[in-house]
């Protein structure tokens, strides 16, 4: 876990995560399934965009719209960023920008 949040604005793969955790693909999937109750993927995903969200709605970031903050995080495909994002927090990332702004 500290590695991925260590390196949350990389593309890291599963079999990274294996390597570097000194186990084999299948071990390493199985313990996510046992701890997290998802994949790998899934729950780098999720970290990404729980920063994502923190960036958007912390009004000293100097992040100034959605796109340069996806692209940070490693989100290429913006429309599946924007699904995956809504249904994690039930709103758009663009509406989470706006509450910010509306808060500062």
């Amino acid at each position: 876990m500290e590695y991925i949040e260590e390196n949350i604005k990389r593309d890291i793969s599963a079999e990274e995560l294996a390597l570097y955790s000194r186990q084999s693909l299948r071990s390493l999937y199985m313990q996510f399934e046992k701890n997290a109750k998802t994949t790998p993927k899934n729950f780098i995903r999720q970290k990404k965009l729980e920063h994502v969200y923190a960036t958007l709605m912390d009004p000293g970031s100097r992040m100034s719209n959605v796109t340069a903050v996806a692209l940070e995080y490693g989100f290429s495909h913006l429309g599946r960023f924007s699904e995956f994002y809504k249904a994690t927090f039930g709103m758009l990332p663009s509406e989470s920008l706006k509450e910010r702004q509306t808060r500062t």
